[in-house]
């Protein structure tokens, strides 16, 4: 450490938890967390900007599963695929293996140099113990390991003595594995669902088209009003914009706590003073479409396009599967369901449920649970936040994602031809390309029930979000190999 107070600064002026300090004077002066504690004492939020900062390498990064040595690492620039600001991160690897997240020194994207704990850490947990690695059969109250054979035989007969067949998706998986999935029920002779709750009715009045600059809309706006609480990354942003000049007013929603650095702090919309150059920005996870509706009032008084809307989301597709076309009306019951990324509901007796996921659930009602591929295993992408377009390049140069196309195609659900991730590569460019022929509806708050939408918060209800939270908790213990 030279104290420069690089890490000092940024976590005071532009994170805001303040955690670390100088301690004694002059030439005896070392910075450490306050109070001269462990970090794990204090209210850090592990975001590794200090680490991004240090110009020396006094800070470095742990990785619970792998440890870190001075050998060479191939480089990979991706996103991220954890939630729906799909952050721009340079993925490093040794031997396939993901060992470490940083960003790209050079083009760092709109996101700079910012990750929060998930893209910068929170991604370890789909190579730990608990990730599940093979197909896995249910034996009366246990599981069983099973070979990708004896799958296709189980899914085979299973399919075959079924009369009714459903597949389920989830904004939780990529636009590729959805046209997959898509195409399965369609040869399968199956109906394509998703949750009603993963269709916020916010979602046909805001138009969400492949966007090649995402969040270049914030330098159209002089003030920022943040409704509940946003992500980590995004909040960093809106704090660097801030320290440009931007205005940044925040709005409580629930027991959300107010932004730190925000310039005005409101109890609700209706203490705000109201301006054209205003910027209504919340996230559909984290507050409710009651609110939301309140939200898209507010902001059409002002712009009736609601192009001063800017909605966020913790699902990392939530845009790319209303593009999709499922059906998110309430399922019918079936003999064979499907699920990728998600529960397969409900849970009938005589039904054969298969799930598609990256975790074993211990809870789970299905008959067979399958290993899925996530956004460092697979060629694909996602529609993000603002638009943008999410791409994920498979530095892991895993095979999963081929083992689940060869048994699609052995089942007869896809044609050999499309057995290929490249295939379907090209299918999402051709959607991309197709999404803005389908404007938005214009919104009329006169024709609104704000007392029909839902009260409570759609929180993600994915295993994946289930982990990254126990994993978060986890900053608090002290890592030792």
């Amino acid at each position: 450490c030279i104290n420069c107070g690089r890490c000092v600064r940024t976590c005071a002026e532009i994170q805001g938890p303040a955690v670390l300090g100088y301690v004694y004077r002059g030439y005896t002066a070392v910075v450490v967390p306050e109070y001269d504690e462990s970090l794990t004492q204090t209210t850090c939020e592990s975001c590794g900007k200090c680490i991004a900062v240090c110009p020396v390498g006094a800070l470095v990064e742990k990785n619970v599963n792998y440890k870190l040595n001075p050998l060479l690492r191939d480089s990979t620039p991706q996103n991220c695929g954890l939630c729906g600001v799909g952050c721009h991160l340079v993925c490093e690897t040794q031997s396939s293996l993901p060992v470490l997240m940083g960003t790209d020194e050079e083009n760092p994207g709109f996101n700079d140099r910012n990750l929060c704990f998930d893209g910068r850490f929170g991604w370890q947990i789909l190579f730990g113990e608990e990730r599940l690695k093979e197909p896995m059969r249910r034996e009366g109250t246990s599981w069983k390991a099973i070979g990708w054979d004896e799958v296709l035989n189980l899914v085979a007969a299973a399919a075959g003595a079924a009369k009714k067949k459903r597949f389920h998706i989830s904004p939780n998986i990529s636009l590729e594995e959805m046209l997959i999935f898509r195409r399965a029920a369609q040869n399968a002779g199956a109906t394509l669902h998703s949750d009603p709750r993963h269709k916020v009715f916010s979602s046909k009045y805001l138009q969400m088209t492949p966007n090649p600059k995402p969040f270049a809309l914030l330098d159209w706006f002089d003030e920022y009003v943040v409704i509940g609480e946003v992500s980590h990354t995004l909040r960093t942003m809106l704090r660097l914009k801030q320290r440009a000049g931007k205005k940044l007013s925040s709005v409580s929603f629930g027991a959300s706590k107010p932004l730190r650095f925000a310039d005005e702090r409101h109890s609700s919309l209706d203490t705000l003073k109201l301006g054209s150059e205003q910027l209504f920005i919340y996230n559909l996870n984290r507050i409710s479409e009651r609110a939301i509706a309140t939200v898209l009032n507010t902001a059409h008084g002002i712009d009736p396009s609601l192009s001063n809307v800017l909605e966020t989301s913790d699902y990392v597709n939530y845009n790319g599967l209303q593009l999709i076309g499922a059906n998110f009306g309430e399922p019918a019951k079936a003999g064979f369901v499907v699920a990728w990324g998600c529960d397969a509901k409900p849970s009938d007796k005589d039904t054969f449920k298969m799930e598609i996921r990256h975790f074993l659930d211990p809870n789970s009602r299905a008959d067979l649970v399958l290993p899925a591929p996530s956004f460092l295993e697979i060629e694909g992408s996602a529609l993000a936040d603002d638009g943008g377009v999410a791409l994920f390049k498979n530095p892991a140069k895993s095979l999963l994602m081929g083992e689940l196309l060869r048994l699609f195609y052995s089942l007869g659900w896809i044609s050999p031809a499309t057995a290929d991730i490249n295939h379907w590569n090209e299918e999402v460019q051709r959607l991309l390309k197709t999404a803005p022929q389908a404007p938005a509806e214009k919104y009329d708050p006169r024709h609104m029930d704000i007392n029909s939408l839902r009260d409570s918060v759609l929180s993600p209800d994915s295993l994946l979000w289930q982990h990254l939270e126990k994993f978060y908790q986890t900053r608090k213990s002290p890592v030792t190999f």
